[in-house]
């Protein structure tokens, strides 16, 4: 069976919605820039792309019209190499690299780029909602319309976790975060193109706080206004685009690679897949 490989890998630094250096950027723009730096760091030609798979929780306004086809293209990509947006919401970037592998084992091709980009603010707040949810759904299974965070509080009380076991677990991994880096970690990233109206470039990810539970200045946590959210959990938006290069391993042999490998080890992962675990979604969407 053929082989799946991650040949290099290119990310923007995460920044915050609405108030973040990436707030007035173009889907097409961060995902151009590391679908760019992926293809050089594999050091290929943008041509030898046989097709950019980009997933996208909200595919529509900045992300939408097939955002991939628009990375493609922006990236360099001759007009020959296709472009497939994929939507399964939070795992769509996850998703999209699954299925560049699955073409790649399925003799679909040998060069395939998987990833993700979202821009919350140039989206989120200007989605189209005209008839948004479907009228049997409503009332057969009102849950495939619930937010994150209901979502999260059903799971959350499914599987017994408490409210400070989570909360728990959030902040160790904001702790987790700030520990030391693998050598060569930081180099996935690649300086994000400029937006308007900062004109500043995203080196880094913009999180995390200091201490995820807490406002600024000691304060009490913050929740939404309905429903109640664990200290440390997802209270803000993040925006920005990353990306795999993957391909068959005979066929990157001779290219240097990402962090310069020699040929013949060109790649830095391969790809393979997992069993779900066993999960019966019968109380949220």
């Amino acid at each position: 069976m053929r082989e799946a490989v991650i040949c290099s890998t290119a990310r923007t630094g995460l920044a915050k919605s609405w108030r973040g250096a990436l707030n007035m950027t173009h889907g097409a723009t961060m995902g151009g820039h590391v679908v760019k730096a992926a293809i050089e760091r594999a050091g290929i030609d943008a041509g030898e792309v046989d097709d950019v798979i980009m997933g996208c929780a909200t595919p529509e306004g900045a992300t939408g019209s097939n955002i991939a086809r628009q990375i493609a293209l922006a990236a360099g990509c001759p007009v020959t190499t296709s472009g497939v947006t994929v939507n399964r919401f939070c795992s769509s970037g996850l998703q999209a690299i699954a299925l560049a592998a699955q073409r790649i084992i399925a003799n679909e091709g040998d060069v395939f780029v998987g990833g993700g980009v979202e821009s919350i603010s140039c989206v989120q707040n200007e989605a189209n909602r005209h008839m948004i949810q479907d009228k049997f759904l409503r009332q057969s299974k009102p849950e495939v319309y619930w937010s994150m965070l209901q979502t999260a509080e059903m799971v959350a009380s499914v599987t017994s976790r408490a409210s400070a076991r989570t909360s728990t677990a959030c902040r160790a991994s904001n702790v987790r975060w700030r520990l030391p880096r693998p050598a060569g970690f930081a180099t996935r990233s690649c300086p994000s193109p400029c937006a308007w109206p900062s004109r500043t470039r995203v080196r880094s990810n913009w999180h995390p706080r200091g201490d995820p539970g807490r406002r600024r200045g000691g304060g009490a946590p913050t929740r939404p206004r309905r429903l109640p959210d664990p200290p440390g959990a997802a209270r803000r938006c993040d925006l920005g685009g990353q990306c795999q290069l993957l391909g068959r391993c005979r066929c990157l042999r001779g290219h240097g690679g990402q962090d310069g490998r020699s040929a013949g080890s060109s790649h830095w992962a391969t790809f393979a897949a997992s069993p779900w675990p066993d999960a019966n979604p019968t109380k949220w969407g």
